[in-house]
C-alpha cells in the first residue's frame, strides 16, 4: 500500500486473500499473512523496479476503524449464539483469549465446537462433556485452562471442578 496522510488510506499496490476455515485461529492467520506478505513485498519490489506496478485506490465503502482489543472483550457471554462464541474463541486465540468465571476463578477457553442438538437456559451445563447452552445452540468446550494449570480437555476439567449437569455459568 502507498502511504498518504490518512490512516491506511493509501492506494493498494497488490492484494491477495487467504481462506479462513473453521480451524483458523488468530495465530495461524497471523502467521499465514506474514508468510504471504513477505512473498508479496519481494514481488512488489521487483514490479516497482520494472515500472509495472499500478496503484489502485482503496474503496471507501466498508472502511472502519478497529479499536484496540482489551482483555475484557474476551469474556464469554453465554446469551450470545454458540456460532458467534465459537468464532470469538478462535479470533481471540491466543490474545486476548476467551474466558468465563467460575466464582472468582478465570477459566480460559482455548477450543470449542458448536453443538446444535442441545438446548437449555443460557449458561447451563448440559452434560458431562462440558457442553454449555448458549442464546442459540450450545458450545462444547474442547480445551480449557484453569488458572495456574495446564490446558486440558473440557470433560477432564469439568470432573476437576466437580460441577453437575444443570449448573449455571454467569
Amino acid at each position: 500500500m502507498q502511504m498518504d496522510a490518512g490512516l491506511d488510506t493509501g492506494a493498494m499496490l497488490m492484494k491477495e486473500s487467504l481462506p479462513i476455515t473453521a480451524e483458523t485461529i488468530a495465530q495461524s492467520l497471523h502467521d499465514a499473512m506474514a508468510d504471504l506478505g513477505a512473498k508479496m513485498i519481494a514481488r512488489a519490489l521487483q514490479d516497482v523496479a520494472a515500472g509495472t506496478l499500478k496503484p489502485t485506490p482503496q474503496p471507501e465503502e466498508g472502511a472502519t476503524y478497529a479499536a484496540k482489543l482489551t482483555r475484557d472483550e474476551g469474556r464469554i457471554d453465554w446469551s450470545k449464539p454458540a456460532t458467534e462464541l465459537e468464532r470469538q474463541i478462535r479470533a481471540f486465540h491466543p490474545w486476548p483469549g476467551s474466558f468465563f468465571l467460575l466464582g472468582e476463578e478465570k477459566i480460559k477457553v482455548l477450543k470449542a465446537a458448536v453443538v446444535m442438538d442441545h438446548s437449555g437456559a443460557a449458561g447451563e451445563l448440559l452434560d458431562d462433556q462440558m457442553t454449555i447452552a448458549c442464546g442459540a445452540g450450545a458450545l462444547r468446550l474442547l480445551q480449557v485452562q484453569r488458572a495456574g494449570k495446564n490446558a486440558t480437555d473440557g470433560a477432564a476439567a469439568l470432573r476437576g471442578m466437580r460441577l453437575e449437569k444443570g449448573h449455571r455459568f454467569s
